[in-house]
């Protein structure tokens, strides 16, 4: 989803390559909204590298390129104690979601589904853990954590089935929990991953940041999606 610094050249005209020469200072506001759309058709370096790993996975079935780090196999092992601390501590009557939702663009699995959505994460140590609300907010749109939560709200709103009633916020819960035993090595403090942890009031083991359901942002996933598979028919031989 982050913004490429410059069109795509099989997307101009001669008119759009005619605005894009003007200066900056002297497009009109019509033009500037011009080039503007045709940048949201544009993929980022990023997502085209992204694009190309998928292209090649698919093509030989090979192996994830990422197979994990500690973090993620801490989360991996917390992850139920973490969504049962969190509903303990903020009196959400629900259980976890085990279904995993479709549609045309997108599939997601959402942790907890009650009058908002509720999505976890569980940072590897107390320093590790976004604690005041611009940190708090800066990690969540760095790794696109934002746009997760879109995903989600949009993919209940096409299983009406399962949510009739309009579910339009999502809350983004980093939970600080004591690491497993397992994942800790001799060089790893155990005061602070687990003591530590364990003696802190348990509301200050919870950072939010929350996400409102955006129609506009939903829209700009489909135009995102539909690029990249362009780009991933063009990478096929």
């Amino acid at each position: 989803m982050g913004n490429a610094k410059t069109i795509d050249e099989h997307l101009h005209t001669e008119e759009t390559k005619a605005i894009q020469d003007k200066s900056s200072t002297k497009r009109t506001a019509d033009e500037k909204a011009v080039l503007s759309e045709l940048l949201k058709h544009t993929l980022s370096s990023g997502a085209k590298t992204l694009v190309k790993e998928m292209v090649r996975k698919q093509r030989h079935n090979a192996p994830s390129k990422f197979s994990g780090s500690k973090e993620t196999r801490k989360g991996n092992l917390v992850e139920d104690d973490a969504i049962m601390f969190l509903m303990q501590q903020e009196f959400i009557s629900a259980k976890k979601n085990e279904i995993r939702f479709t549609n045309d663009y997108l599939t997601g699995e959402p942790d907890i589904i009650a009058k908002k959505v509720y999505d976890t994460k569980c940072p590897w140590t107390y320093w590790t853990m976004e604690y005041f609300a611009d940190d708090i907010e800066s990690k969540s749109l760095d790794a696109g954590y934002d746009w997760q939560q879109l995903g989600y709200l949009w993919l209940l709103r096409d299983n009406k089935d399962y949510a009739p009633v309009f579910i339009d916020e999502a809350e983004l819960k980093f939970i600080l929990m004591p690491t497993p035993d397992e994942c800790l090595t001799r060089y790893d403090d155990r005061e602070l991953h687990i003591d530590f942890v364990e003696r802190m009031n348990p509301k200050d083991r919870i950072s939010t940041y929350k996400i409102k359901y955006d129609e506009s942002k939903i829209d700009l996933i489909k135009i995102k999606i539909e690029a990249a598979r362009r780009y991933a028919a063009t990478l096929i031989l």
